[in-house]
């Protein structure tokens, strides 16, 4: 397995998921401005900030005890809390269909029917895929301009 292999599945296992390959396709195609994007690339950092890693914790094979005076509660290898709370600001502030289509976004690669065309189809009565596609980017847009409003 090379380099790029194994970089490419790690990255697909940090938090966010599919949602920053959306962003720079159509930040590509010219779908979303420079403003959305930027800001959702932040929202998308901080996402990752909060999650932290397993290092120290899990990815040992050998028994190990700790001996630092750390409190259990913030374990090596934890999230940003100030990141943590800043993502979840923004959360807690999005309407439910947003939320809808934020989760959409992020789970779009597990789903067995994940594209922006299933994204249009579900949330419109439109049919063929340039419709279907076209509705999708538009909410893809509406959440956007919500997440520059509230996040940015």
């Amino acid at each position: 397995m090379s380099d790029r292999t194994i970089a490419r599945r790690d990255e697909s296992r940090m938090a966010g998921g599919s949602f920053p390959d959306v962003l720079a396709e159509l930040h590509k195609e010219g779908h979303i401005t420079d403003r959305q994007y930027g800001t959702a690339c932040r929202f998308v950092a901080a996402m990752q900030a909060s999650h932290g890693t397993s290092d120290g914790i899990v990815s040992q094979t050998q028994e190990r005890v700790q001996t630092s005076h750390r409190a259990r509660t913030r374990p090596p290898g934890g999230g940003d809390p100030d990141a943590f709370a800043r993502m979840d600001r923004l959360l807690c502030q999005l309407r439910s269909h947003e939320r809808g289509v934020l989760e959409f976004l992020i789970l779009r690669r597990e789903l067995p029917r994940g594209s922006l065309c299933d994204l249009g189809r579900q949330l419109s009565r439109y049919q063929t895929n340039k419709t279907t596609r076209a509705a999708a980017v538009g909410r893809i847009g509406a959440l956007l301009d919500s997440v520059v409003e509230l996040y940015g």
